[in-house]
Order: structure tokens, then C-alpha cells, then sequence
């Protein structure tokens, strides 16, 4: 983990020269200089990792080398923080501070230079001692996969926490149906997947209950060769002929291999859903019970290979977290009653994320209090803002987080289940020029201010409850021709957006928002149903092939589901009047793969769901939450990709269609509290499980 703080300042001055050129007039050069240095620094040091445990010289060299990235970064933010400030000034007023902006022109000069020579001592004393980087002995696909091991080894060796976790999976694992199962690990990076699936891996009671383990690194530039030969070696010695072998002769080779045998394989770092199906073919199931178990950041990778729901693993509590970050800064020391209060803020700033913990604690554990001191001097450079315990009712961002400049997330939210009310976001948001996510579970009164527009770098915008935008072409004449230059062109995802005649105006010019993927509209289908103009522009725009998920809540649509874009892929409906018709149309859609349809306000007169051969030709999973249907009939041929069912709280469904257990695809059924529906007595086919509750 040394390279850790390097890479952290690169990352300044790369995001300053790229996006802030023309913030570096006058000392450009000397920056630059700094840069290829520190990029020659971090080389030095990933060759370095695991040499400095034995090397004392070698270990000094990297202690001077952290010192410098830290002076260096202390520069370049007290520098961009002056120079950001300086250009929001009037003309007036930079006129007054224009010589202290030219001293600080020159101080700046004075410390980088400084730096620069002190980096340059640094590597005359490496040559003069004869100090080299650390063996490079492991070569090719070793080499490969060494950052993603360094991780690894890091989660394994500070273990903590996960004993629940691990025993509810491995009971999974070991317990339940014969045939071959599929369970998946999801969660965001750093969590603790890949320690949890090791503990699970190393488990006495799985290594007594299958014949024989596999542990595979899939990560995101796999290569499905190489993940076969990987497998290979776990379960047989492989000869130089295997790996002259084709992907499908190695295949049926492992697939031989296996049979007869209850195996078990991890298959940790999934990125991609298409991993399951370029490699499934390996797996023999003779219903003896084996078991795959796959890590993953995406739902969708868990989703494609297997209907049974994945294991979403939940965040670290604060004792859990302060008990690894002690264990990696103090290194099994108690830690110093002054340093605790401190110690325990920054423990819980890590959010509960293990690797977050752990890289923070490698970072101040060779000198607590130094570095202690300097992530609390650099604290108003932080890039993640997450309060999460804001008043309920009628909270207001202040208008100073404009001074947060190099903000990238902002999150708000209450201590409690309920909504947090903000009464107005200031436009002062829009100076800060790296911000990319906005997520505030509750409502914004006010609709964003017009500032919003300008923020051409924001990516995810989302409310939970409600929002809604301002019409940007009030605020200048210029939005009124084909100037797009205000549009949210990098925005993938807008969440939550109130439905109205300014919503409809908004998406006439669909240009406004030409890269979204991932649409929420709401509403109130008793005031304002206009929504197939809308729908419109969705078809009709250029960029309506960027869409793949919409979601709609309390509208209403008359025919414009219609108007649905047919590249859809996952759409979700709440509240919502529906009839037969609407049902029909959600039918003919080529794409959709998953519906999820909540509560619809379904008419007295629908009492039956009727499903024709051919309709839903995508569908994977079905959603069907408080409907108010008493019968569902389905030819056969309809659903033909069917995957998984869930249906919950529909009181009055008396029956599944019979021809739902004919579909070759399903393997999942849920069922909670439908009072009248019948499952006894039905051919339920082999490999479908069915939960009832």
C-alpha cells in the first residue's frame, strides 16, 4: 500500500492540468516537472513493495519519498483553493488582490521548486547508496494480476467482523437443494467480499463437505483461457499439451474432470455478466449438491447467472470498524487516549467500508500523530460529503459549501427511515466544478436552481422523494437558440423528477439530456397526466438508445405506453392506472427483461391477467406487488425466458397458470401473503424452487 499517497496527489495534478490548464499560468512548467517526478516516484515505489521489510536503506528512501508527496500535495491544494477563489472575484475586486495573487504566483514557484530539489536529492542518494527498486522476478500473467493480489492479501490478513455472514452462507452452501446452485456476493468496492468469500472458502465444514475447492480471480480484464486453465489447476496437474488446448476443449476437459464429484468454486472479482456464460458450460450438474459462489460490485452479474437471490453484504458497524483500524494503525497496541476521540472520527469516515479502513490505517501507521495532522489539515479538500443525520424537517444546504471545491459526492440524509426536507438548494452548487453525484434521500421543495445547467460534469442526480428542475431557458436568451452548451451532457442518471408542464417543456429538447440511462418520473395522476408528450420525446430523440431503465410513479397514461422506447430493458411502474391494454403493450416490448409493477390502480372490471404465446419474448424476472388480480392465464410460448416470479401482497390471486411450471427457464418462485392463492397439488418442475411465506 506505499503507492497509496502518491497516487493520491497524481491524481491532483492531473485533474489540475487537464481540466485547470489555464489555472497554472506562470508556474505550468515547474508543476509539470513535479508531475514526471512523482510518476517516476510511484514506479519506484510499486517495485519497491515487499523489499523495504528487508532493506533499512530502502525503507528511509520511501519514508523521504511519502514526506515529499505530502509537502506536494499541501502545495498544489492551499494553491488551487487561492486560484479558485481568485477567479470568482470581480474585476474590481481582482484588481485589489491582484498582488497578493502574484505573490502567491511566486511562493508557489519558490515551493515546488523547493520540492522538486528535494526529490532530486532523494534519488542521488538512491544511486549513491546503489539502492534499486524491488525484483521484478514475477513476470507475465503473475505480474498481471499483482494489484489486484495486493488487495486481496490486504483484506485477508485483517479479517474482522463477517462471522454472521459467514455462517448464514455456508449453511446455504452446504444445506438446501441437490442440484447445482449459483449464490453470488454483492456489494460496492472495498466492502469486504473477497474476505468474507475466503472465510467462507477456508471453513472446516466446507472443506469436509465438498470433494474438492477451487479459488479463481475473475477481475475486469479476464480472459477466459486463462480463468479455465486457472480452475484447471486447482482440481488436476495440467501438461504442456492443456495449454495448447482450445477454450472449448479445455472446457469438456474440466467438465470430465468434475464429474462425480461435489466441487466447490469461488469465483471472486466478477465484473461482467457474460463471465456465467462463457465458462457455465465447465460445470457438470449431477444433483449432488456442488456449489459456485461469486463475488461481485454489479446485481446484474448475480441476476444473470443464477435466480437465487444474491448475499448483499452490509457495511462494517462503528465497533467493528474501530476495531480494524486500530488493529492496522497500532498494530495490536492500545491506542493512546489522546488520539482516541480522533482516531474514532476517522475510523467512522470510512463508512463502514473494510478497505477503506485499512488503506487509511497503512497510510498513518508508521507515524499516527504526524499523519493524524495532516489529514485533519487537508480535511476542507475532501471529495465525499455524506451527512447523514440532517433535521427531518425543512433542512437548508448552506450557501458555503461552495468553499468544498474539490467535492464529488454529496449525500444528505436523515438519522431515521423518514425523508430529510430540504427547502432549497443555493446556486453556488454550480462552482463546484468536480462534483458528479447528487443523492438526497427526501425532497427538494424548491425546484434546482438555474444553475444546475452549467454543471456540464454532473453524472447521477438523484432524490428519492421529489425534485424538480428549473426552465433553463428563462434564465438566458441564449438557451432560446440551438446553444447546447448548458445541457447536463454527462448526466446518466436523473431520479425522482416531478412530472409537469416544466418537465414536458424540458424534454421538448431532449439534447438537454443527451447521455441519460436511468430515468424516474413522478407525479400525481389526479392533477397532471400529461405524459405522452414526454414519452414522445423519448422515442423520437437521437439518444433514446442511452436508455435502458425507466421508472414511473402515480402517472397516468392514457395510450402513451405506445410511445414506450422499445430499447428498453427494465422498467418499473408504481401507482399507476393499468389496464388489460397497457398490459398488452408492456407485452410487445422486444427488450424489456425485467417489469416490476407496484400497487396499480387496476380497474373493478380487470379481475384476469391473460398472457398470449409470444408476448413478453425478454422477460426474465416478473414483479407484481399488491395487485388487485383474481386469476392469471398464460398460453404456452409466452414468457419463454422466464427466470424468476415474485409476487407479494396480492390478497385475491387464487391461481398460477399451470403453464408456468412448463417454462424451461424458471428457477424461482416467491410468493408473500397472497391469502388465496392454491400452490398445493401443482407440477412444480424439477429445478424450480418455490418460497412461500
Amino acid at each position: 500500500m506505499s503507492d497509496i499517497v502518491v497516487s493520491f496527489v497524481l491524481e491532483n495534478l492531473k485533474n489540475l492540468l487537464i481540466y485547470e490548464a489555464n489555472l497554472f499560468l506562470g508556474v505550468k512548467e515547474q508543476v509539470d516537472l513535479l508531475k514526471d517526478d512523482l510518476g517516476f516516484m510511484i514506479s519506484f515505489l510499486k517495485d519497491s513493495e515487499g523489499k523495504q521489510n528487508e532493506d533499512y536503506t530502502a525503507k528511509e528512501v520511501i519514508s523521504q519519498i511519502r514526506d515529499a508527496t505530502f509537502e506536494a500535495e499541501d502545495v498544489i491544494s492551499m494553491y488551487m483553493a487561492q486560484v479558485i477563489k481568485q477567479r470568482r472575484r470581480n474585476l474590481l475586486q481582482k484588481l485589489f488582490h491582484s498582488f497578493g495573487h502574484a505573490t502567491m504566483l511566486h511562493d508557489v514557484a519558490s515551493e515546488t521548486t523547493r520540492i522538486k530539489n528535494k526529490i532530486d536529492n532523494i534519488y542521488a542518494n538512491k544511486s549513491r547508496f546503489g539502492i534499486e527498486a524491488g525484483s521484478l522476478s514475477h513476470l507475465g500473467e503473475d505480474e498481471e494480476r499483482l494489484p489486484v493480489q495486493c488487495r486481496r492479501d490486504v483484506e485477508e490478513v485483517d479479517m474482522v467482523g463477517f462471522d454472521n455472514d459467514t455462517t448464514t452462507l455456508v449453511h446455504q452452501l452446504t444445506d438446501g437443494s441437490l442440484q447445482l446452485e449459483v449464490t453470488s456476493i454483492i456489494g460496492m468496492g472495498g466492502v469486504g467480499k473477497t474476505t468474507l468469500a475466503r472465510k467462507i472458502y477456508n471453513n472446516s465444514r466446507i472443506k469436509n463437505h465438498f470433494d474438492c475447492c477451487a479459488w479463481v480471480i475473475v477481475s475486469q480484464q479476464y480472459k477466459t483461457h486463462r480463468l479455465l486453465l486457472d480452475m484447471m489447476k486447482c482440481f488436476m496437474s495440467l501438461s504442456d499439451e492443456i495449454f495448447k488446448k482450445s477454450d472449448e476443449e479445455l472446457k469438456h476437459k474440466l467438465r470430465d474432470n468434475l464429474k462425480g464429484r461435489r466441487y466447490f468454486v469461488v469465483m471472486d472479482d466478477v465484473w461482467k455478466p457474460e463471465v456465467w456464460d462463457e465458462i457455465k458450460a465447465a460445470f457438470p450438474d449431477e444433483s449432488n449438491g456442488s456449489r459456485l459462489l461469486i463475488t461481485s460490485l454489479e446485481k446484474a452479474v448475480a441476476t444473470h447467472a443464477s435466480p437465487t437471490p444474491p448475499y448483499f453484504l452490509p457495511f462494517l458497524d462503528e465497533e467493528a470498524s474501530w476495531e480494524l483500524f486500530c488493529k492496522k494503525v497500532f498494530r495490536g497496541e492500545k491506542c493512546p487516549s489522546y488520539l482516541e476521540s480522533l482516531g474514532r472520527q476517522l475510523a467512522e469516515s470510512c463508512k463502514g467500508l473494510p478497505l477503506s479502513i485499512v488503506v487509511l490505517g497503512g497510510v498513518i501507521s508508521s507515524n499516527s500523530v504526524k499523519y493524524l495532522k495532516w489529514i485533519l489539515k487537508n480535511f476542507r479538500f475532501i471529495r465525499v460529503l455524506s451527512v447523514e443525520k440532517c433535521s427531518i424537517s425543512s433542512s437548508i444546504i448552506p450557501n458555503g459549501i461552495k468553499e468544498l471545491i474539490f467535492l464529488r459526492y454529496l449525500g444528505l440524509s436523515s438519522s431515521d427511515d423518514d425523508p430529510v426536507v430540504i427547502k432549497s438548494i443555493p446556486s453556488s452548487i454550480c462552482k463546484l466544478l468536480y462534483l458528479e453525484i447528487i443523492h438526497i434521500r427526501g425532497i427538494v421543495e424548491k425546484p434546482l436552481p438555474k444553475s444546475i445547467w452549467m454543471m456540464k460534469q454532473l453524472r447521477h442526480l438523484n432524490v428519492t422523494e421529489r425534485m424538480e428542475l428549473s426552465n433553463p431557458w428563462s434564465w438566458t436568451t441564449k438557451l432560446l437558440g440551438d446553444d447546447d452548451d448548458h445541457a447536463l451532457s454527462n448526466l446518466q442518471v436523473l431520479s425522482n423528477l416531478f412530472v409537469g408542464p416544466t418537465t414536458e417543456l424540458l424534454f421538448t429538447k431532449s439534447s438537454l439530456f443527451p447521455n441519460r440511462r436511468k430515468l424516474h418520473l413522478s407525479g400525481d395522476y389526479r392533477q397532471y397526466s400529461e405524459l405522452s408528450k414526454i414519452l414522445a420525446s423519448l422515442q423520437g430523440s437521437n439518444n433514446s438508445q442511452n436508455l435502458k431503465t425507466l421508472k414511473l410513479g402515480n402517472l397516468r397514461f392514457g395510450q402513451a405506453l405506445y410511445l414506450f422506447p422499445s430499447v428498453l430493458t427494465k422498467i418499473t411502474i408504481i401507482e399507476c392506472p393499468l389496464d388489460s391494454d397497457h398490459f398488452k403493450i408492456l407485452g410487445k416490448l422486444p427488450n424489456l427483461r425485467i417489469p416490476k409493477i407496484n400497487d396499480p390502480r387496476i380497474p373493478d372490471n380487470l379481475g384476469m391477467l391473460s398472457v398470449m404465446a409470444g408476448e413478453f419474448p425478454q422477460f426474465e424476472v416478473f414483479q407484481m406487488i399488491h395487485f388487485g388480480l383474481q386469476r392469471w392465464e398464460m398460453e404456452m410460448n409466452a414468457m419463454p425466458n422466464l427466470q424468476r416470479l415474485i409476487i407479494k401482497r396480492c390478497p385475491y390471486l387464487r391461481n398460477l397458470p399451470r403453464q408456468l411450471w412448463s417454462l424451461t427457464h424458471l428457477r424461482l418462485v416467491e410468493v408473500y401473503h397472497c391469502l388465496s392463492l392454491r400452490i398445493r397439488g401443482l407440477n412444480i418442475k424439477a429445478g424450480c424452487k418455490v418460497i412461500i411465506s
